[in-house]
């Protein structure tokens, strides 16, 4: 298999990829961003397989731009995984608040204000006990098991929240200014990617073109002394004439 066509098979792998995450990698999310479906456990974000990206840094057939950028995608990425594994150990740690969430959320346009009211009951039924008013245990059961279940999809939410704002997003800046946050370092995938289709200077990194001078460098010395060599023998043979 030649160089050009193991090449463009690397590229396509990794639009293959890019493709996949621009879902969630391709977004900013800055701090401040919001969303109401994050209270819903069943809004799950999936982990990335990025075992193919190895096998591309070593191909030595990609830039080295590339190849530092594909480096810090690596790392990025399994601190996403790591994210999404410890979010998925609590959103499945209490099957039944699960189902819970799952009805309370009814996949139809969700809005705060439901999370309101729930929390305007509470404080109605806080206030109603200490100013000793006659509260029947089944009231206090069923708020009780409402404040459960409000706390848990408060908690998805502020893990969803963490994921994309912390991991995908800004926040999620490691403080050295070359090394970038997910979302900075998929565009710069993007950007390289396309640039390595586009010509010929991304063909070959620049390990693979030290080789070849290397190499070169090697051959000529040996060449030279091959025409010697010949030209010796040459005259050796005119001389026996």
């Amino acid at each position: 298999m030649n160089m050009i066509s193991e090449r463009g098979k690397i590229i396509n792998s990794l639009e293959a990829i890019l493709n996949v995450t621009k879902e969630w990698f391709a977004s900013s999310y800055p701090k401040d961003i919001d969303k109401s479906e994050w209270f819903d456990p069943q809004r799950y974000v999936f982990k990335v397989d990025f075992s193919i990206l190895p096998n591309i840094i070593n191909s030595n057939l990609v830039s080295r731009e590339l190849t530092v950028q594909l480096t810090y995608f690596i790392q990025l990425i399994t601190r996403f995984n790591q994210s999404i594994n410890q979010f998925s150990d609590y959103v499945f740690s209490d099957i039944d608040l699960y189902r819970k969430a799952k009805d309370f959320y009814d996949g139809k346009d969700f809005e705060n204000k439901k999370f309101v009211d729930c929390y305007n009951e509470l404080d109605k039924l806080k206030n109603e006990i200490i100013t000793n008013k006659e509260v029947s245990g089944e009231r206090i059961l069923i708020m009780e098991e409402k404040k459960k279940l409000l706390f848990y999809m408060n908690n998805c939410y502020f893990f969803k929240k963490s994921i994309h704002t912390a991991t995908i997003g800004e926040m999620g800046h490691y403080g050295d200014d070359k090394f970038p946050h997910l979302n900075k370092c998929f565009h710069n995938i993007i950007t390289l990617v396309i640039c390595e289709k586009k010509n010929n200077k991304g063909f070959f990194n620049d390990d693979f073109r030290y080789m070849i001078g290397d190499l070169i460098f090697l051959l000529i010395p040996a060449i030279i002394i091959l025409v010697l060599i010949f030209d010796f023998a040459c005259q050796s043979k005119v001389c026996l004439l």
